[in-house]
């Protein structure tokens, strides 16, 4: 019995569990797609699949299959739609039919009843998923935990909109959660400069793979200058203070921004970007308060972190800087920002769970697993407006949502951290993957 791991988090997560494993007698392999991945997996037994790819010969295309698979969405194609505006190549397109040629040679050849990979919208993991099905094998998908900073998402159908999180509110109703855990606290002897090094290195391996021409097409080209940037931000510059934004208006619908090219904005939703998306809300918003002059809002914007300084939203602000109800912010607490609003409306974030927990009212623009009746609500383009009335003058569910934190914090999600974990984590992981395979 043997389990394939595909792309792991940036650590020794997923080559730590293999070496528990194999202590079980399962033998495990890694699928490489760059110098990064051989890197963390160093001591697993590996499959270099762009080696195999390019040395496979393929006579006749199946077109009918090949329009199967290019019809699977994944990060790499979204990402070419909706921010690059370009097609897949041909290149691109007989790459990912190859792929899953080989890798069902793979699973075949090795006896592979478990595929394990890091988050679902990768090409290389969305095109897996589509085989294992095919084929009639398990997989498990990981990622960060929904609660940070000791949760770790393990699911069997796929992560974000995509997980096994039931969608009935009628499940919430009743409720017993016994597993309860710290989630707010790491149990790990990995110092951050540890952690730290073993990103900078994958990095420096990928780049070296990227140079060689060895790696296989990308979800995402990894810059070293970000990272040095991080690491300068880091160890060596003062962290801006998160001060308190003064003078907000007394009602206010607070609106986060996602990351920019993230995989829930691309792959998990109909906007094209935050711009698209801060446009919508705003004529929304505009429409709410012609029919609401006794109860107008304003609207707060705040950038993602990780986009600070990276993505230039100056333009956007400044054709609304003379609008005194709409306001765009940089650097404040998230927190603050939620506890003094009337709405949140999201995407799909998981800011929304976290409003949620203080007790506020949640809009979901996208497709969102916790856009549940009585929970968080969905809308749309169109329906924006009538929800921003309805959603201000209703009565939230308190029980139910409270059930619903429960079930998510400490039923589905599993104790520990990707890049943070200790051995005891690793053990009880491993028996979750061993249950998976006897059953």
């Amino acid at each position: 019995m043997s389990i394939l791991f595909l792309q792991s988090p940036y650590s020794f997560l997923f080559r730590d569990l293999a070496v528990e494993l194999e202590k079980n007698n399962i033998d495990c392999y890694a699928l490489t797609f760059n110098l990064g991945d051989k890197y963390l997996y160093k001591g697993i037994e590996q499959i270099d699949i762009n080696k195999l790819i390019r040395t496979k010969k393929v006579v006749n295309i199946d077109k009918l299959e090949l329009e199967e698979i290019l019809a699977i969405e994944n990060y790499y194609t979204k990402k070419k739609e909706k921010i690059l505006n370009e097609k897949l190549t041909d290149k691109e397109k007989n790459y990912f039919y190859l792929y899953t040629k080989v890798l069902e040679e793979i699973i075949k050849e090795k006896n592979i009843k478990l595929l394990v990979m890091q988050n679902d919208t990768r090409w290389q993991h969305s095109l897996a998923i589509y085989l294992a099905n095919k084929l009639d094998i398990d997989y498990l998908v990981f990622e960060l935990g929904l609660f940070r900073p000791n949760t770790i998402t393990i699911d069997s159908k796929g992560v974000n909109y995509n997980n096994s999180v039931p969608r009935k509110k009628e499940f919430y109703q009743n409720v017993d959660t016994g597993n309860k855990f710290d989630y707010k606290k790491i149990d790990s002897n990995t110092s951050e400069l540890k952690r730290n090094l073993i990103v900078a290195k994958y990095m420096l391996y990928y780049r070296l793979g990227d140079l060689f021409a060895q790696n296989s097409i990308e979800n995402k080209k990894i810059k070293l200058i970000d990272y040095f940037k991080r690491f300068f931000k880091t160890y060596i510059s003062k962290p801006p203070k998160k001060t308190k934004i003064k003078n907000l208006p007394k009602n206010y619908i607070f609106v986060p921004f996602q990351v920019a090219n993230d995989s829930q904005t691309l792959v998990h939703s109909d906007f094209n970007n935050m711009l698209d998306f801060t446009t919508v809300v705003i004529e929304a918003v505009k429409k709410y308060n012609k029919n609401n002059l006794d109860n107008r809002m304003a609207i707060v914007f705040k950038e993602h972190p990780m986009d600070v300084g990276k993505v230039n939203y100056d333009k956007f602000y400044q054709k609304y800087s003379n609008n005194k109800d709409i306001i765009f912010v940089k650097e404040a607490q998230t927190k603050e920002l939620i506890k003094d609003s009337k709405l949140i409306i999201t995407i799909n974030s998981t800011v929304g769970i976290e409003a949620l927990e203080m007790g506020k009212k949640v809009i979901c623009l996208g497709r969102c697993f916790y856009a549940i009746e009585e929970i968080a609500l969905q809308s749309n383009r169109i329906d924006l407006a009538n929800d921003i009335s309805y959603m201000l003058n209703k009565k939230l569910n308190r029980s139910l949502i409270n059930n619903f934190l429960d079930y998510i914090k400490y039923e589905y999600q599993f104790e520990g951290n990707e890049y943070y974990y200790n051995q005891q984590q690793i053990k009880k992981i491993s028996q979750l993957i061993l249950e998976r395979l006897a059953s």
